[in-house]
C-alpha cells in the first residue's frame, strides 16, 4: 500500500483530538477497548490501559498501547476519568479504585457522543431482538441510500466508525446498546430511542429485575423536547416502562405485534398499521423470508417506527426494502436441509425468552431441540423458574419431540422438561448434536402441517437454540454458532 493510501486510511478513522495530552485510564482490552484506545492515541491522549487477561495485554502491547496496572493508586490518581469496557463488573477493583479517587466512570458510547453531539443518534435496546432490529434498520437505510453508521453492541465498535466533520452534523448513527453500555452513559442523549422488550436477563450481574430495568431505562434518561421514544408493549415489564415514560411527559410511541397500539405502530395479519401521526395508515407487508415468527413481527414494527421517525423516508419505501434483508448469522439462521432434516442455528438465543420465540416459530414442525450452556441466573432455582415461560409454552403446544441438553445447565434442563418429552444429557454440543441427528432421522413424522414456507418444505427441524450463555464451553455465542454450523456442514 502506498504512503498516500496509508495516510488516507488513517485520516478516515476517528481521532479524539479533544483529549490531546489528557491522561485517561482505560480498562478492558477486547475489540471495543482496543478500538477506543487507538482513537485516543491518534488524538494525542496519554492513556494508561489494562486488562486482567495477559493475552489481551500482549495484543495491546503489539499495538503500542501503553499498559499500566490500574489497580494501583498512582495510575488512577492522575487520570481525568476511567473508560470502562461494558462487560466489566462495576464491583471490579479497578472501578473501586476509580471511585476512591473521585474519577468518573464512562464507556465508549458516551465518549463518541461527546465527539459527535451534532449527529442524529438512533439507539436501540431490549432483551431480545435488538440485534435484528438494528441490522434491519441499517439495511433499510442502506437500501434507501441514506448513509448511516451502524454498530455498538452489534458489529463495529463505535470507534471503528468513519470520521465525521463538524462534530457529526449531517451524520446518522444507529447503535444497538446493551444494558451494560447504558450503565456507562452520562450526558449522551438520543434523538430516537427504542426499548423493544424486557425479559429476565443478566440477573447474575444485576441481582434483581428492578436493577436490570433501571439500566435499560437509562436510554431515556437525557431525553429532551423533540426526541422520540419508541417502546414495545407486548410484555408486562415493557408496558410498565411505556406508562412510566408517558407519565413523565415524554414523547413516546408504542409498538406491538399482538395488539393495537394507538399513536404507534403494530403488525397484524401481514399488515402494518402506522398511527404515529394519528392517521392510522395501513400497509401490506410483503413476504420477508428472514423475518419469520411473531417476535420478528415486533422487530418489523420497531424498525419501521424508527425509520418512520425520519421525515425524509417514505413509509411505503421502508416496507418495500424489508424483504431483501438477509437476517443475522446465528439468529434463527436456516442452514438448509440434509437427509430429510432442516437445521436452524439460533446460537444467539442466550436466554429462555429468546429461545421461546425461536421454538414458537417452528411450532408447525417436529422439533428436535438442542439447548444448554451457562445460565444467566440461578439454574438451580426451585422448580426451574428461569425456564418457566418455555415450559408453559411447550406444555400447551407439544411440538418438541425430544430435547438434547449439554453444558453446565444440562441437568437443570432435563429436570424441567423430562415430563414433557424425551430428554438426554451430554457433556458437549458435538455429542448432543450427533444423537439429535440420529434420533430425528429415525423418528416417525408427527407434524400434520408441512408448509415450511420454503421450496424444499420439511417437517423435521433440528433447532439449536441454547437458552443459555455460551461461556461454559465457548468464547461467545458466535464461536458456539460457528461450531454448530461446522457440525452441520460435516454431515455432507
Amino acid at each position: 500500500m502506498s504512503r498516500d493510501k496509508i495516510a488516507d486510511k488513517i485520516s478516515d478513522k476517528i481521532s479524539l483530538h479533544d483529549f490531546r495530552d489528557v491522561p485517561i485510564s482505560l480498562f478492558g482490552l477486547g475489540k471495543s477497548g482496543l478500538s477506543c484506545a487507538q482513537a485516543l492515541l491518534r488524538g494525542g491522549a496519554r492513556i494508561s490501559a489494562w486488562d486482567d487477561d495477559p493475552v489481551a495485554r500482549a495484543r495491546a502491547h503489539k499495538l503500542a498501547i501503553p499498559l499500566s496496572d490500574l489497580r494501583q493508586e498512582e495510575a488512577m490518581r492522575k487520570s481525568q476519568f476511567l473508560l470502562l469496557a461494558p462487560g466489566v463488573s462495576h464491583q471490579h477493583p479497578v472501578v473501586d479504585n476509580a471511585r476512591l479517587w473521585g474519577k468518573q466512570v464512562i464507556g465508549d458510547v458516551e465518549l463518541l457522543w461527546r465527539e459527535y453531539p451534532a449527529a442524529r443518534w438512533l439507539a436501540i435496546t431490549g432483551t431480545n431482538g435488538k440485534s435484528t432490529t438494528t441490522a434491519l434498520l441499517g439495511h433499510i437505510y442502506a437500501k434507501l441510500k441514506r448513509g448511516a453508521q451502524v454498530g455498538g453492541n452489534l458489529g463495529l465498535p463505535v470507534f471503528d466508525f468513519k470520521h465525521t466533520e463538524k462534530r457529526g452534523a449531517g451524520a446518522e448513527i444507529i447503535l444497538e446498546l446493551s444494558s451494560f453500555q447504558l450503565e456507562l452513559i452520562d450526558k449522551a442523549h438520543f434523538d430516537v430511542a427504542l426499548i423493544l422488550n424486557i425479559a429476565p436477563d443478566h440477573l447474575d450481574r444485576y441481582g434483581s429485575m428492578e436493577a436490570y430495568l433501571s439500566a435499560k431505562m437509562r436510554i431515556a434518561r437525557n431525553s429532551k423536547d423533540g426526541d422520540i421514544l419508541i417502546c414495545g408493549i407486548d410484555d408486562e415489564l415493557s408496558q410498565r416502562l411505556f406508562l412510566s415514560l408517558s407519565k413523565a411527559g415524554l414523547r413516546v410511541h408504542p409498538i406491538s405485534a399482538q395488539n393495537e397500539a394507538p399513536s404507534g405502530v403494530w403488525v397484524a395479519d401481514d399488515k402494518l398499521y402506522d398511527d404515529m401521526d394519528g392517521e392510522r395508515k395501513v400497509y401490506r407487508i410483503p413476504e420477508c423470508p428472514s423475518l419469520r415468527g411473531l417476535h420478528n413481527a415486533q422487530n418489523i414494527a420497531a424498525a419501521f417506527a424508527l425509520a418512520r421517525s425520519d421525515a425524509l423516508l417514505e413509509p411505503q419505501k421502508i416496507i418495500e426494502s424489508m424483504p431483501s434483508f438477509a437476517g443475522l448469522a446465528h439468529r434463527m439462521a436456516d442452514l438448509g436441509a440434509r437427509d430429510g432434516l432442516r437445521f436452524i442455528n439460533d446460537s444467539k438465543a442466550t436466554n429462555p425468552h429468546s429461545s421461546a420465540h425461536a421454538l414458537v416459530a417452528y411450532a408447525d414442525s417436529d422439533v428436535y431441540w438442542l439447548a444448554g450452556g451457562r445460565a444467566k441466573g440461578d439454574s438451580d432455582s426451585v422448580g426451574g423458574a428461569w425456564l418457566q415461560d418455555i415450559y408453559e409454552l411447550l406444555l400447551a403446544n407439544p411440538f418438541v419431540r425430544a430435547g438434547f441438553f449439554f453444558g453446565e445447565t444440562r441437568d437443570a434442563l432435563h429436570r424441567r422438561f423430562a415430563d414433557l418429552f424425551p430428554c438426554s444429557v451430554f457433556a458437549s454440543l458435538a455429542e448432543a448434536f450427533s444423537v439429535a441427528v440420529s434420533s430425528a432421522r429415525s423418528a416417525e413424522t408427527h407434524s400434520s402441517k408441512k408448509d415450511f414456507r420454503a421450496t424444499d418444505a420439511l417437517s423435521k427441524v433440528v433447532l439449536f437454540s441454547p437458552a443459555c450463555a455460551s461461556f461454559d464451553q465457548f468464547k461467545d455465542y458466535v464461536q458456539r454458532g460457528e461450531h454448530f454450523s461446522r457440525l452441520v456442514a460435516e454431515l455432507g
